[in-house]
């Protein structure tokens, strides 16, 4: 296993305090950082000194600890420092002899280990181009030399995207490059799994509008008879990757007879048992947090459709969820500041560093990032449909806020991109928003009059977001309360929340806003804070003096305040992962909360799946 190769390298002679350079970032893999935890280790990545002395006087100092000090880049790490610790090296081109380093630097972290148990097969050293094969091959399954035409990589790019997984660009290129035969007007369905499944859409509109089925003729990319792909479409369909504009007139066309699909199945009622089905399934096969992801998605589109129908199963299937997440999240959580945020933040506070290396990656420089408060899985489920009706490219990922999920720590830490203890003096406020937000632009190589940061924004035509946009801004924030302020309004449950939700969608603030976003060229991307989550009062913790976080979810006490919990009032002590340890956290458990007693509320500050995971999208107009 490549996490045994790291750790024998950097720890071969079983040092307690390790300084290790890690340019390459190679311990940002979840099993590497579990490695190291399980070792025993305390893990701090240096930035600057005085931040290191306070870790090192409050955690280390005397406390029989030992201390892997990761420094990721240039950086100036005094003598004494050093003294203290065993320096150590670890590099690519130290793992990956047998590869072109330039290849695998833009290869996810996660595929390392697959990587390197190949490759100690190879004899010899693999140029550029054999080791983009070699990663195809081995990672992505595919065989370039079976690729004789466009067919054969539609199928190939099917059976890739329908498990979600996209080709980092290095590779898309290469394939690019390498297959001569391919139109320049398909060649974007390598960018990504949504410009593919947009592309295939208007091929499979083409084809179920024909009055007749002919053999397949030059205007018509994809054979939809062909089996390979044919597989796939009832489950394409069955979960809204591919549309159908109206189902009911195309059962009697010939070339549905022939793909033999049913469309008046497509029920709501049936897409909600076969997301439940999926869920279930998923829920047993748990492996990393990319499985949660998937979770907390499904179990979104659940909720919605659970309004619609007048369904309240929702209720069940979160407390489902939530048992295993719980479970996992107490083994797991504190790993997570530590992984790549390369493909995608993992945790909020990697939203805006990932933004800037994707702004340098496409050499772009006008960026809108849109902070919905309080926007979950199952809110966002809602504002896609709207938004689906544009002529937009929309690719949604995922990530978990900070614990507690409430405004002042989670989007603190989105905006200055830290955890929450690097900014424990401010941490019960959102008034250094503003300013976490535009040190972390300038820090990025932006002015300061080319910053705008715009809050408290619900129409889009305030004045001041009005004016910013004159100004043309190259760095432009809007954080939107509405979603949050529905939440925290809301009196009766999640279709009451749904109602406003799609009321508000209904009069187009939003999208009439994206389209004067696009007008002026920015690149814009839709992030959250945290979720919500449906709860029941359970009556209150002992009261005293703590923390006003105004979240029903959590209390937050000085730590030399002892905690009570009075009888019948259920509570998870949270460990403080990534938060200062002046305080005592207290959570709600289940999906109760610290209210009156028997009353639902619509909440958040707990540790619940639709509070925790949450949204991060971004979107571009139609090429």
């Amino acid at each position: 296993m490549i996490e045994d190769a790291i750790w024998e390298k950097i720890n071969s002679s079983l040092y307690d305090f390790l300084l290790v350079y890690d340019f390459d970032k190679l311990l940002f893999n979840f099993n590497v950082i579990s490695k190291i935890f399980d070792e025993g280790y305390e893990v701090f990545i240096y930035k600057d000194i005085e931040e290191y002395r306070i870790f090192y006087e409050t955690k280390i100092r005397d406390m029989n600890k030992k201390v892997v000090l990761i420094v990721t880049e240039k950086v100036y790490l005094p003598w004494d420092v050093k003294q203290d610790y065993h320096e150590v090296w670890i590099r690519l081109k130290d793992l990956f002899f047998n590869l072109d380093v330039d290849v695998i630097k833009q290869i996810d972290v996660e595929y390392f280990d697959v990587i390197y148990q190949k490759m100690k097969s190879l004899n010899r050293v693999l140029n550029y181009e054999e080791t983009c094969n070699f990663i195809l091959r081995y990672i992505y399954n595919i065989d370039i030399s079976v690729i004789n035409n466009l067919q054969d990589l539609i199928k190939q790019l099917l059976r890739l995207y329908f498990k979600g997984t996209e080709l980092p660009q290095v590779l898309s290129d290469f394939i690019k490059n390498k297959l001569v035969f391919l139109p320049p007007e398909v060649s974007c369905i390598l960018n990504s799994k949504g410009e593919f499944f947009k592309f295939f859409q208007t091929e499979f509109d083409k084809f179920v509008g024909k009055d007749k089925y002919d053999k397949m003729d030059g205007e018509d990319y994809i054979d939809f008879l062909d089996p390979e792909i044919r597989v796939y479409l009832d489950d394409l369909i069955m979960d809204n990757i591919i549309k159908l504009t109206k189902p009911t007139e195309l059962n009697n066309s010939l070339p549905i007879k022939q793909l033999g699909l049913v469309f008046n199945l497509k029920s709501q009622e049936e897409e909600y048992k076969h997301l439940r089905n999926r869920l279930k399934k998923l829920l047993c096969e748990i492996k990393n947090y990319k499985d949660w992801f998937e979770v907390a998605e499904i179990f979104g589109r659940i909720i919605n459709l659970c309004c619609i129908l007048n369904d309240d199963e929702y209720e069940t299937l979160s407390h489902e969820i939530n048992v295993k997440f719980k479970d996992w999240l107490f083994k797991n959580y504190g790993k997570l500041p530590y992984l790549s945020y390369s493909n995608g933040p993992i945790m909020v506070h990697h939203i805006q560093p990932y933004i800037i290396n994707l702004l340098k990656k496409e050499n772009k420089n006008k960026v809108a990032f849109i902070l919905v408060d309080g926007m979950s899985e199952f809110n966002w489920t809602i504002i896609k449909e709207y938004l689906e009706n544009m002529d937009l490219r929309i690719e949604k990922k995922s990530c978990f806020a900070w614990i507690p999920t409430i405004t002042s720590i989670s989007r603190q830490s989105i905006f200055s991109a830290e955890p929450p203890l690097r900014f424990k003096t401010t941490m019960f406020s959102t008034n250094y928003d503003e300013k976490h937000f535009k040190r972390f632009f300038m820090n990025s190589g932006y002015k300061e009059k080319e910053i705008a940061y715009i809050r408290s924004i619900k129409t889009f035509e305030e004045e001041n977001l009005r004016r910013a946009l004159e100004e043309d801004c190259k760095v432009l924030c809007v954080v939107v309360d509405v979603i949050d302020e529905f939440v925290h309004g809301q009196i009766f449950n999640y279709k009451g929340l749904q109602n406003q939700i799609n009321f508000y969608m209904s009069e187009g603030y939003l999208q009439k806003f994206l389209e004067e976003l696009f007008k002026e060229n920015y690149e814009v991307f839709i992030a959250s804070d945290h979720g919500n989550v449906l709860t029941v009062g359970q009556g209150n913790v002992k009261e005293g003096v703590y923390i006003d976080t105004l979240s029903n979810r959590v209390k937050i006490y000085p730590k030399d305040i002892p905690i009570e919990s009075p009888t019948g009032i259920k509570i998870i002590k949270w460990g403080g992962i990534g938060l200062p340890d002046e305080y005592n956290y207290v959570v709600s458990d289940d999906n109760l909360s610290f209210h009156d007693k028997g009353k639902t509320i619509l909440t958040h500050g707990g540790i619940s799946i639709e509070e925790i995971i949450v949204p991060f999208v971004r979107i571009m107009p139609s090429l």
